[in-house]
C-alpha cells in the first residue's frame, strides 16, 4: 500500500481538447490515496476539520469600452477581463472523490462553500451563490448526431425552472479608464440592493469561453435603495445588453432624478461594439429650502425659499465626466457640459430665472461625505458667472431690497445634519449657495463716474455675498456684500451742494449706510475711518474727495463710532414709478447724505476750522430709466428687471459749511465765514447763502484793517453770482470824494471777491484798492499822488499782486527880474505774476530859470530801476539821464547825457562751459606755473 499524498499546494488542471474543457483544481485539508480498486481517491487529511475542492475559471467576463449614442467614434475599443471565477465545494463527511477526470468534475451533489467562491461573472461585480442552488454540467463530452462537439459548460440550477435567488453580491471597487457598461457606482449599488432583495439569476452558465448570463434585479419599492432596477444580459462572456435605473439627486440644488443607462450591441460597419444611451429624468421639479434640514448659517448664503427645475426633465446625458467619485457633471451626449434651466423665488417673493450646469449624486452617495463634490463644485463654478434675469434679494430684510441681476455665481455647501437625519427626510447632503451676483446697483449706476465720462451705459456690478455676513450675520457696519472690483462712485460736483466733491471707490454695500468705501475691515471693527473709507488710489483718473476744491476730506473728517447718526456718507436709493403704473418707465432716485465730524485746526494752509464748524451734504439724483420685461414674472410688489443708461442725471441739492475760516498766504488776507449755504433745484437757477462776519489783513497789508474800520458797509450787501464752473461772492464799494482844508481824496474803491468752485480747482479771492485803470487820488498842500493795490490768493499761495503809488510836489518863485519853478515826482511799482516777480521805481527832478526873458535855463533828472527775472535768471536794471537846455537870446543849445547799467545775479557757468576744450584749461594752470615736462 502507498503511501497517502498531501495534495494542499498542488493544482491539477483539467485540460481536454474536444469540449474546450479548462479548468484549475485545487484543495484543502485533501490528501490522495491508493485505496479502492477503481484507483486512487481523494479523501480528507483531518477528519476533524473541514475539507475542500476548489475549482478555478478562466477569466468569465470582459469590460468593454462603450460609444455614447450621438457621441463620437471610438476607433479601436478598449478591453479588461475580469479575474478568474472560483467555485469551492466542501467534502461530504466520510466521502471520497475519485481521482480522476469524471471525479474532479463530479460537484454534483456537493454543497457549496460561498465564502471560499466567487462567480465574476460580469467585470468586478463577485456572486456567491449558496445552497440549494448547485451547478450541474456533463462529465464527458457531448457530441451530436452531427458529429459536433458542444462547449463543456456548467450551468447554476437549484432543480426547479424558478430564477436562482443570488444575496451575496460583491464589488471591489475597481475601475477602468475607459467607461463600460456599469460604473463603479452602479456596480456598487446594485451589490447594496442584492443585500436587500437578492438578485435574480435567470441563467449563469460557466464556460472557457465566458459566462452566459440573464440577470435581474427589482428594488422600484424600496425607496432607500439606490439602484432600483438592473437587467443584465451577456452571451460567453461579452455583455449584449445592460440596463440600470438609478435613483440620485442633482447636485448641488437637490432634485431628485433617476438615471435609467441602457447599454446594447450593435453591429454596424462590420463591427460589433456596445453603443450606451443614459437617459436622465427630473422626478420631483420643485424644492422648497424652507423646509430644508442642515441649511448652513440660517440660510444667509442661500437666499431662495423656492425653486423649480424648468427643464430640460428628460435627458439624454454623458456619464464620463467625473465631478467626484462615483458622481458625474450631467453633460450632453457630444460631451458639452449641459446647462440646466432654474426659476427661483427669494424671500421676498421675487422671481429670478438662471441656468447652471449640475451633477449626479447617486442615492448610495447622497447623504454624507460629500466634501469632495463640494469643493470641486465650488472651485469650478463659484467663480463662473450663470446667466440670469430677474430679480433677488441677496440679503433678506423685509425691506423689498431687490437687486436686477444679469448672473448668479452658484457655488455648493455641505448640509450640517446627521447623515441619519439626512436619510429620513430623503435630502442631499449638499446645498446651493450664493457666492454672488453680476447686478445693476442703481445708486453705482447714476453715480458711475467713469461711464458718465466717456458717456457709456454701465456695466453690472460683480457683488460677492459677504462671509462675515454669513457666518456671523450682519455686525453694526450692516455689511452684507462686498465689491470684485472697486467702482468709481462720484456724484456731480453741484450734487452735494457745491461745497464739497464726493467720490470714493465703493467696495461693498451696508443696511446701514447703502454704499461703503475703501477698507471693509476698517468699518467691521467699529470705526468709521475716512482715510479708508473716502480712498481712491485704486481707481484711475479719479482725485481725492475734497471739500472747496483743495482739502481733502480724509484729512478734515474725523474718525467716529459706525453707528454714530450720520458720520458715515450714507446712500439709498428707491425705485419710482408714475402714478404707480409698473408699465412706465421707472425713476431711480438716490439719496445722498452726510454729516461728518469735523477736526479743528489748519488744513492746506487756509481752512481754518473750529469745534463749531459742520458740514452738511444732502443730495437727491434722479435719473429717468428704460424699462425691459424681465424673462420671469415679477411677484406682487416687485420690481422689473431695468436697463440703466438712460438720461442725464438731475440732482435736488443742499450743502452748508458752517463757522469757518479762509486764511490766505499766511493770513495776508483772512475771511471768516458764518455759513456757505447751497441749494440747486432742477429747473431753477442755484440759490446761494453766504454770510461773511469779517475781513481781515495780516503782515504788510495790516495797514488796511485801519482803513477798513472807517468804510461804510456795502449798500446791497453782497453781490452773488453763479454759473457751472464756480460761484463768485464779493463786494465792490466805492468811496466818495473826501476834501477837508487841503486834503484831498479821490476815486477811492474798495473791492473783495471769493470764487468757490463747483468744480475740483481750489478757492481763489482778490482783494483791490482801486485799480491800475483807475487808481485813486491824494493831495494834500502843494504835495499830490496816486495808486492802487490788487491782491489774488489761490489756496495758500499768492498767484498775483501788483501795487504802483506814485508821488510828487512843485513850487515856484517870482522876483520880478528873474522866476524859477522846481517840480519833483517819484514812482514805485511792485508786482508777482506766475510766481515771478516784478519791481520797479523812477524819479524825476526838472528845474527851470527865467532872466528877463532874456536868458533861460532848464535842467532835467531822470532815474529810473527794475529788477525782474530775465532769461539769465534775475537781474537788476538801471538808467539815469540827465538833460540841460539852454536858451540865450536867439542862440539855444541842449545837452543829454545817458547811462545804463544792469547786474544780473545768474548761478556760476559749469566747468564744461568754461571749458569746452583742454586748451583753455592748460592755459589757465601755466598763468600760475610752470609746467612740468615730460621724463
Amino acid at each position: 500500500m502507498c503511501a497517502a499524498t498531501v495534495m494542499d499546494g498542488t493544482t491539477v488542471t483539467l485540460l481536454r481538447r474536444d469540449d474546450m474543457l479548462v479548468v484549475d483544481v485545487d484543495f484543502v485539508n485533501v490528501q490522495r490515496t491508493a485505496a479502492g480498486t477503481g484507483g486512487p481517491v481523494l479523501v480528507p487529511t483531518d477528519t476533524a476539520t473541514p475539507a475542500f475542492i476548489v475549482v478555478t475559471f478562466q477569466p468569465q467576463a470582459v469590460i468593454e469600452q462603450v460609444r455614447f449614442q450621438g457621441g463620437p467614434a471610438i476607433g479601436d475599443a478598449a478591453a479588461r477581463f475580469s479575474g478568474d471565477t472560483r467555485l469551492a465545494f466542501r467534502f461530504p463527511p466520510g466521502g471520497s472523490i475519485p481521482f480522476t477526470t469524471a471525479g474532479l468534475l463530479g460537484w454534483t451533489g456537493l454543497s457549496n462553500a460561498p465564502d471560499r467562491s466567487g462567480v465574476e461573472c460580469v467585470w468586478d461585480l463577485i456572486l456567491h451563490p449558496a445552497d440549494p442552488a448547485g451547478w450541474t454540467h456533463s462529465l464527458m463530452p457531448v457530441t451530436s448526431a452531427a458529429g459536433v462537439t458542444e462547449l463543456w459548460h456548467t450551468r447554476l440550477t437549484d432543480g426547479s425552472q424558478q430564477p436562482i435567488p443570488i444575496g451575496d453580491v460583491r464589488s471591489t471597487g475597481s475601475d477602468t479608464e475607459f467607461p463600460g457598461s456599469l460604473t463603479k457606482a452602479q456596480r456598487s449599488g446594485i451589490a447594496q440592493a442584492a443585500a436587500v432583495r437578492p438578485l435574480l439569476a435567470h441563467e449563469l452558465t460557466l464556460s472557457a469561453l465566458g459566462a452566459t448570463i440573464n440577470l435581474t434585479g427589482d428594488w422600484a419599492d424600496l425607496p432607500r435603495l439606490s439602484v432600483l432596477g438592473y437587467r443584465h444580459r451577456a452571451v460567453l462572456g461579452r455583455d449584449e445588453t445592460v440596463h440600470v435605473a438609478e435613483r440620485g439627486f442633482l447636485f448641488p440644488f437637490g432634485f431628485p432624478a433617476k438615471l435609467d443607462t441602457n447599454t446594447e450591441r450593435r453591429i454596424a460597419d462590420g463591427t460589433a461594439e456596445l453603443e450606451q444611451v443614459a437617459r436622465l429624468t427630473v422626478a420631483v421639479p420643485e424644492l422648497s429650502y424652507d423646509s430644508a434640514v442642515g441649511v448652513p448659517f440660517a440660510g444667509r448664503d442661500l437666499p431662495i425659499r423656492r425653486i423649480h427645475l424648468d427643464g430640460p426633465l428628460v435627458t439624454e446625458v454623458s456619464t464620463t465626466d467625473l465631478l467626484a467619485e462615483g458622481i458625474f457633471w450631467v453633460d450632453t451626449p457630444s460631451g458639452d457640459r449641459l446647462a440646466v434651466d432654474f426659476t427661483a423665488e427669494d424671500g421676498e417673493g421675487h422671481l429670478v430665472s438662471f441656468s447652471a450646469p449640475v451633477a449626479f449624486v447617486p442615492q448610495a452617495r447622497a447623504f454624507g461625505g460629500l466634501g469632495s463634490a463640494v469643493l470641486g463644485y465650488d472651485q469650478q463654478r463659484a467663480q463662473i458667472p450663470s446667466p440670469a434675469r430677474g430679480q433677488i434679494c441677496i440679503a433678506p430684510d423685509g425691506r423689498d431690497k431687490a437687486f436686477d441681476v444679469t448672473a448668479l455665481y452658484i457655488g455648493a455647501r455641505e448640509a450640517d445634519a446627521p447623515e441619519a437625519t439626512l436619510r429620513e427626510a430623503g435630502q442631499l447632503a449638499a446645498l446651493p449657495r450664493l457666492a454672488g451676483v453680476d447686478a445693476r446697483v442703481p445708486e453705482l449706476e447714476v453715480f458711475d463716474a467713469a461711464a458718465r465720462e466717456r458717456r457709456i451705459a454701465s456695466v453690472p456690478t460683480t457683488l460677492n455675498l459677504d462671509q462675515n455676513y454669513v457666518q456671523q450675520g450682519l455686525a453694526l457696519a450692516g455689511i452684507y456684500a462686498s465689491l470684485k472690483s472697486p467702482v468709481a462712485f462720484a456724484p456731480p460736483a453741484a450734487g452735494v451742494g457745491g461745497v464739497a466733491v464726493l467720490g470714493m471707490a465703493v467696495s461693498g454695500l451696508s443696511r446701514t449706510t447703502g454704499l461703503v468705501g475703501g477698507d471693509l475691515e476698517a468699518l467691521r471693527s467699529g470705526r468709521f475711518d475716512p482715510a479708508k473709507f473716502l480712498a481712491v488710489d485704486n481707481l484711475p483718473g479719479m482725485l481725492p474727495p475734497t471739500l472747496l476744491g483743495f482739502v481733502k476730506l480724509a484729512d478734515l473728517v474725523d474718525v467716529a463710532p459706525v453707528g454714530d447718526g450720520e458720520a458715515v456718507p450714507r446712500v439709498s436709493t428707491e425705485i419710482v414709478y408714475p402714478g404707480g403704473d409698473r408699465s412706465k418707465p421707472p425713476t431711480v432716485r438716490s439719496v445722498v447724505a452726510w454729516s461728518p465730524k469735523v477736526k479743528p485746526g489748519l488744513f492746506e494752509g487756509t481752512l481754518r476750522t473750529t469745534p463749531d464748524t459742520r458740514l452738511e451734504l444732502h443730495s437727491t439724483t434722479s435719473v429717468t430709466l428704460h424699462a425691459t420685461p424681465p424673462v420671469a414674472p415679477s411677484a406682487p410688489g416687485g420690481t422689473p428687471p431695468v436697463d440703466l443708461g438712460a438720461g442725464e442725471p438731475t440732482s435736488d441739492v443742499r450743502g452748508e459749511l458752517k463757522s469757518f475760516s479762509l486764511e490766505f498766504a499766511g493770513q495776508v488776507l483772512v475771511i471768516d465765514f458764518a455759513r456757505v449755504a447751497f441749494v440747486a433745484r432742477p429747473g431753477t437757477s442755484p440759490s446761494l447763502d453766504v454770510k461773511i462776519t469779517n475781513v481781515g489783513f495780516g503782515g504788510d497789508m495790516r495797514f488796511l484793517n485801519t482803513l477798513r474800520r472807517y468804510l461804510p458797509s456795502p449798500p446791497n450787501g453782497l453781490l452773488v453770482t453763479a454759473s457751472a464752473e464756480q460761484i463768485d461772492v464779493g463786494y465792490t464799494l466805492a468811496i466818495p470824494t473826501v476834501s477837508t482844508g487841503v486834503f484831498l481824496l479821490q476815486n477811492l474803491a474798495l473791492s473783495a471777491t471769493v470764487s468757490l468752485p463747483l468744480t475740483r480747482k481750489p478757492v481763489r479771492a482778490r482783494f483791490a484798492v482801486s485799480g491800475p485803470d483807475d487808481p485813486f487820488l491824494l493831495t494834500v498842500s502843494l504835495f499830490g499822488g496816486g495808486g492802487y493795490v490788487v491782491l489774488e490768493v489761490e489756496g495758500d499761495r499768492v498767484v498775483g499782486f501788483a501795487a504802483a503809488l506814485e508821488f510828487g510836489a512843485a513850487t515856484a518863485l517870482d522876483v520880478g527880474i528873474a522866476s524859477a519853478s522846481v517840480a519833483v515826482t517819484a514812482g514805485v511799482y511792485i508786482g508777482l505774476t506766475s510766481g515771478k516777480a516784478e519791481l520797479g521805481g523812477f524819479f524825476r527832478a526838472v528845474g527851470e530859470l527865467d532872466v528877463a526873458g532874456l536868458v533861460q535855463v532848464a535842467v532835467e533828472i531822470y532815474l529810473s530801476l527794475s529788477y525782474r527775472q530775465g532769461p539769465r535768471g534775475s537781474e537788476a536794471h538801471g538808467s539815469a539821464t540827465l538833460t540841460v537846455r539852454v536858451r540865450v537870446l536867439t542862440f539855444a543849445q541842449s545837452v543829454t547825457l545817458s547811462l545804463e547799467r544792469s547786474f544780473g545775479t545768474g548761478a556760476d557757468p559749469t566747468f564744461d562751459k568754461a571749458f569746452p576744450t583742454a586748451e583753455p584749461w592748460l592755459q589757465r594752470c601755466a598763468a600760475f606755473g610752470p609746467t612740468a615736462a615730460a621724463s
